[in-house]
C-alpha cells in the first residue's frame, strides 16, 4: 500500500492511499478510523487529519500496527525537545494530548484546573 500525504489550509495533511493491492482498500480505512480528528474531504477524495505531533504520531503507530510498512524496524518516535513554556503552551499541548487519548471533557477540564493550580505556585 502506497500512501501519498500534502499540506492543507488550516493546519492540517490531505491523505489519500495510491497503488492499492487486493485487501489494502480494507486495511486504509481500518488505519484511518483509527485517527483522531479525521475528516473526509469529497472534492479532494482524500482524508484530512490534524497536522500536530499527537496526531501524526498516533498515525505512524497505527500504520505500523495495519502492516503499512514493508521494513522490519520499529517506528521512529519523535522527541520534542524540552522548552521554557508557559502555562498556556502547556495548557494547550496537554488539551491536544488528552483530547488524541480521547479523554472526557470533564477530565480535561480537571487536568486543566491542576495546571493552573501548579503554575500559580510558580510566579513569585
Amino acid at each position: 500500500m502506497q500512501i501519498a500525504f500534502s499540506g492543507e489550509a488550516g493546519g492540517r495533511i490531505a491523505i489519500r492511499p495510491s497503488a492499492l493491492q487486493p485487501g489494502d482498500f480494507e486495511r486504509f480505512l481500518n488505519l484511518i478510523r483509527g485517527v483522531p480528528g479525521r475528516s473526509w474531504n469529497p472534492d479532494r477524495r482524500s482524508w484530512s487529519i490534524p497536522d500536530s505531533l499527537i496526531t501524526l504520531q498516533a498515525f505512524l503507530a497505527l500504520l505500523w500496527r495495519v502492516d503499512g510498512f514493508a521494513v522490519e524496524s520499529p517506528p521512529v518516535r519523535v522527541e520534542v525537545a524540552p522548552n521554557a513554556v508557559g502555562p498556556d503552551a502547556l495548557r494547550g499541548r496537554t488539551r491536544e494530548v488528552l483530547a488524541a487519548r480521547h479523554y472526557s471533557p470533564r477530565t480535561v477540564g480537571i487536568y486543566l484546573q491542576w495546571i493552573d493550580r501548579f503554575a500559580a505556585t510558580l510566579v513569585p
